[in-house]
């Protein structure tokens, strides 16, 4: 097919056991939003190819093992969004052209998304957004690599702006101009994870973290590694070392 192997718009079907070869994209693309409280589960890669929306009083849950891979576009958190991952079944949050996901996650099931062999870049999907009074969100054994949109008013792989959230045991990697960016989040928590290899050739700083407007977070246990800064605040904002 030229398309996708399999399209869902405004639905939620449940998925498992499928495969999919010679197709537009190797995968089930989304867009639109979440109409109920929605499990993904481990199955062919999941596209998200436009901006994709988690309205307030839904929660949309990303159970172990999950690729989730982003052509573009961005994932806008009004509701809840778990992402609950395993030490030997992470879920992955990607550029739809990264057919590897790293070394965290066996390349025989991250899946040629895009069917075809092109290589992944620094800011290659935009950003997940957690828009202030949203329920508190959780990373949980992730992985979030190349995205950030570099071109994007939203920058950061994640931004959480207004809001909260929780990061563990999670690998941030390749994101550009940011990894995370905090805008008024008082009470993030990042801890036992890594946020590494924010760094390219072009003349603005790629920076792991970004706080700015009185941004509090915690962090604990966590490693930074080959970034161009790890992490830069403005006079308003500090984080705690836990």
């Amino acid at each position: 097919n030229t398309a996708s192997a399999i399209d869902v718009s405004a639905a939620t079907p449940e998925f498992s056991g499928n495969s999919a070869v010679g197709n537009g994209a190797n995968g089930i693309r989304f867009e639109g939003s979440v109409v109920r409280d929605h499990t993904l589960t481990q199955d062919l890669p999941y596209v998200f190819s436009a901006s994709f929306d988690i309205p307030a009083g839904r929660t949309l849950t990303v159970s172990a093992g999950t690729i989730i891979k982003l052509w573009g576009g961005s994932i806008a958190v009004n509701g809840k969004l778990e992402a609950l991952g395993t030490a030997e079944n992470k879920v992955v949050f990607t550029s739809v052209h990264d057919d590897e996901c790293g070394d965290e996650v066996p390349d025989d099931i991250c899946g040629d998304a895009d069917a075809t062999t092109t290589v992944p870049m620094l800011g290659d999907w935009n950003t997940i957004f957690f828009n202030g009074g949203t329920a508190s969100s959780t990373f949980t054994h992730a992985v979030i690599r190349y995205g950030g949109g570099i071109s994007s008013e939203l920058p950061g792989a994640l931004r959480i702006a207004g809001t909260s959230i929780e990061i563990r045991n999670t690998v941030i990697e390749k994101n550009s101009p940011a990894g995370i960016w905090m805008q008024n989040s008082t009470s993030t928590l990042i801890t036992d994870s890594f946020i590494r290899d924010h760094a390219d050739e072009t003349p603005n700083t790629v920076r792991a973290i970004m706080l700015v407007s009185s941004s509090t977070p915690t962090i604990a246990n966590t490693e930074f590694s080959n970034n161009e800064e790890n992490i830069s605040k403005d006079e308003t904002s500090s984080y705690i070392d836990g």
